[in-house]
């Protein structure tokens, strides 16, 4: 069984960002919003990722870094899962990688 970590990110907090190196988990927002944005000097407008979204799916898949740097923008409650348990329920189950699949073309259209 996996069990998600669950925590509370105050706004402005940096949740997730390329120097943190390969992404170690999958974040589930319950509450609140997080913004995206793949560089301070990039002149291209972030996206906003609201409650019920996942993220950094792409990165977390290729057991990768981010490209993009993730801030609460209000008090943010996220479940974060284990990326491994991720990656493994997405190679033994079809309907989960179904369900992502969608998701990781979404994130990259925002982007």
């Amino acid at each position: 069984m996996i069990t998600p970590s669950a925590s509370l990110i105050a706004n402005l907090r940096t949740v997730l960002a390329p120097a943190q190196g390969v992404v170690e988990q999958l974040f589930f927002i319950r509450r609140g919003s997080v913004s995206g944005r793949r560089s301070a000097d990039d002149d291209r407008a972030g996206f906003e990722l609201e409650a019920g979204d996942l993220f950094p799916i792409g990165a977390a898949m290729a057991e990768r870094a981010t490209s993009v740097t993730y801030t609460a923008q209000a008090d943010t409650f996220c479940l974060a899962l284990p990326a491994a348990s991720m990656r493994a329920l997405a190679r033994d189950s079809a309907p989960f990688a179904d369900f992502l699949r969608p998701r990781i073309q979404q994130l990259l259209d925002l982007s």
